[in-house]
């Protein structure tokens, strides 16, 4: 497993140009566990899922991959158990 980034960001030699990376909607944590994708999307609070990443959820799911949303740590082991 790994954290995956996904963001923005000003160029520090270039103060004018932004530069994005990570594939927006993807889930905060990616890996694969028994031979099948794993995305874990970490929440907080009220915080909810955006619309890119309840279509990333859906692609997900539709190709036999596991998904959460995980508000603790509990939440991304019960996927795993």
């Amino acid at each position: 497993m790994f954290k995956n980034n996904v963001g923005k960001a000003r160029a520090m030699n270039y103060p004018k140009r932004i530069l994005t990376y990570g594939l927006v909607g993807s889930s905060d944590i990616l890996g694969v566990h028994n031979g099948r994708f794993l995305s874990i999307e970490c929440k907080v609070g009220r915080d909810k899922l955006r619309p890119a990443q309840i279509h990333w959820r859906d692609a997900v799911l539709k190709r036999g991959g596991l998904w959460v949303e995980a508000r603790s740590v509990d939440d991304a082991l019960a996927l795993i158990a």
